[in-house]
């Protein structure tokens, strides 16, 4: 494996056994999802084909699920993997014309909303509900970078962090998205690209 992409020590809720998960990504075109427990044993090993894999990944906050992302030039797919076995236990689909350059994944303290930010042309947030078939994306004007953190409120509301880079300025947004993505607030914070 060329390089290890994304690495993750969590613990389980009762606090009593601690697992490290590892997601690698080989060059010929394929990932490699591993868990290892706190004697570095491997518990589970998976392979999936095909790339590009992005490198970002969460558990959800009840220890059940892990969810990862690859995209292609048609498609962003999120993958549910379950936690205990490694079994992929659902795939959803984002269809798209263009290649998303660059994505991260995030998952609401309730596990039951996953949202994904992504950047194509423009910086979007998209949001996943567990039960459903559907991503929906909501595009952002004047975002010139791909959302870099994402601090789920609640099932309507989220604080977004981008950074826009034409005028190196950091702004935080609060954003309903059951309402479109609406702009609750903004706020601006002006920095040198070494601060950033």
């Amino acid at each position: 494996f060329n390089e290890k992409r994304a690495l993750r020590i969590v613990a389980d809720t009762a606090l009593t056994s601690f697992y490290c998960y590892a997601f690698f990504i080989k060059i010929s075109g394929y990932a490699l999802f591993s868990k290892l427990d706190q004697n570095l044993s491997q518990v589970w090993q998976k392979i999936f084909q095909g790339e590009p894999y992005d490198y970002s990944f969460v558990l959800s906050p009840n220890d059940l699920y892990l969810y990862f992302l690859k995209r292609d030039s048609g498609n962003l797919l999120m993958y549910e993997l379950d936690a205990s076995t490694g079994l992929a236990t659902k795939m959803v689909t984002r269809s798209s014309t263009t290649v998303y350059t660059s994505s991260q994944i995030f998952v609401t303290p309730d596990s039951n909303n996953i949202y994904i930010t992504v950047y194509l042309s423009q910086g979007q947030v998209c949001k996943w509900t567990r039960g459903t078939s559907i991503i929906d994306c909501y595009f952002f004007q004047g975002i010139a970078s791909v959302p870099q953190i994402v601090i789920p409120i609640n099932n309507d509301e989220i604080i977004m962090t981008a950074l826009e880079t034409e005028s190196n300025n950091l702004n935080n947004y609060r954003l309903n998205i059951t309402n479109n993505g609406a702009c609750i607030w903004r706020s601006s914070i002006s920095c040198v690209s070494s601060d950033c």
